[in-house]
């Protein structure tokens, strides 16, 4: 291994940025089902004081979170759709109920 130094570290802004364009490319979807602004609407229209869930949040906690968060859920739910896929732990059984 070499010591770092300023060319290797070009060498690796570069393979990073190469990696990088063939990764957005392959996860960009061209038609969103979720927007951001859907998903805020969404959660403001939330009543307060509801129970929570298996994870122990409310949707408070959504509501009042930094708004990367609705960015992020935004990316991962029209990720969802794009692969026609949601993971299992998106629906885990208690007691006999799914939530």
């Amino acid at each position: 291994m070499y010591p770092f130094n300023g060319n290797h570290n070009d060498e690796f802004k570069d393979t990073f940025f190469r990696k990088r364009e063939k990764y957005a490319e392959s996860l960009t979807c061209k038609e969103q089902i979720f927007s951001v602004e859907l998903l805020s609407n969404l959660l403001n229209k939330m009543k307060n004081g509801k129970a929570t869930g298996l994870n122990d949040l409310t949707w408070e906690h959504l509501k009042y979170s930094h708004p990367i968060i609705i960015t992020i859920l935004c990316k991962l739910f029209n990720l969802f759709v794009l692969n026609s896929h949601v993971p299992e732990s998106f629906a885990r059984e208690v007691n006999g109920s799914y939530t």
